[in-house]
Parts: structure tokens; C-alpha cells; sequence
């Protein structure tokens, strides 16, 4: 995070009534001890309106489940798929007030969580995130009827499969 940003921040989380001392910032780092940073958390919670993406994904190979709140548009609810992908639909939550509540639920259920944690790589490797194959292969036939239609001079239609 760019220090000329760190100070807005800490005001703001000031303003909710967290202390300074509870925040930690880290520069830009390479790939791996970015990620190693996931072993200092428990959790992490989610952008919104438009989710965390990728973040999500590293911190699910990680180990790390991602809070997350379900919104109405397809970039509000990348969160909510990787959870859902993951078998882990106790970490959506559909308001706010759901996700302040889910928030508290797993702060007082830390080894739950650390059970949790321990079956996240397996979780991630069987989901559909886990398995690219699969995806290109779909995307491969999908794309071989597109060109197969446009060459017979076939108008678009949807693919439904």
C-alpha cells in the first residue's frame, strides 16, 4: 500500500474505532511472499460492490476463506462463486447486517476455522478453480462450433452447453 495512502486509511478505520496498532501495512512484494502473508491471517474479507477476484483465489489456495457479500451484478458475486465453488456457502452473506454477523460467527469460531484452514488447498483442487482442464476443454468445443457455424454461414445463436 503507497505510504501517502496509509494515513487516509488508518483514519478511516480510526473513525470506526480501530486502533492504529491493530493495522498493518506491507509494500509491494513478489509473488511468493505475498502469499506467504496468508499465513498470518484468518480471514479475509471481501471488496464490495466489486469483489476481490484473483485475491479471493490466492487466498482460497492459501488457505484463507474469503468473506464475502453476494450483490446483484456478476462483478459483486466473483466472491460468492469461489465460495460457493469451494463448498463453502457459510462465508456469503446476502446484507450487511449478514456480514457483520458471519464476520463475528467466525471470530469466535477460530478453530473451526483452523480446521477449515487445513482443508482449503484439497477444497480449492477439486473445485472448478482447481481443474482448468475441464474449463478448456469446454471453452475449446465451444469456440470450434462458433467458427464451424460462421464457416457454414450460419447465423449466431447461444450456446447452451
Amino acid at each position: 500500500m503507497p505510504p501517502d495512502s496509509q494515513d487516509a486509511l488508518t483514519q478511516s478505520f480510526a473513525n470506526e474505532g480501530i486502533e492504529q496498532r491493530r493495522l498493518i501495512f506491507h509494500p509491494r512484494s513478489n509473488t511468493p511472499d505475498y502469499l506467504a502473508l496468508h499465513h498470518q491471517v484468518d480471514i479475509c474479507l471481501d471488496t464490495f460492490p466489486y469483489g476481490g477476484g484473483t485475491t479471493t483465489a490466492h487466498a482460497a489456495w492459501m488457505g484463507v476463506p474469503t468473506l464475502t457479500l453476494a450483490g446483484e451484478t456478476a462483478p459483486s458475486r466473483s466472491g460468492a462463486t469461489f465460495m460457493n465453488q469451494l463448498g463453502l456457502n457459510g462465508f456469503i452473506a446476502t446484507s450487511i447486517e449478514d456480514f457483520v454477523n458471519k464476520g463475528n460467527h467466525w471470530a469466535e469460531h477460530v478453530a473451526e476455522l483452523a480446521v477449515l484452514r487445513l482443508e482449503m488447498r484439497a477444497r480449492f483442487n477439486a473445485s472448478a478453480m482447481g481443474q482448468p482442464e475441464p474449463f478448456a476443454n469446454s471453452l475449446d468445443a465451444t469456440l470450434r462450433a462458433m467458427w464451424q457455424r460462421w464457416c457454414a454461414g450460419l447465423p449466431p445463436t447461444p450456446m447452451n452447453e
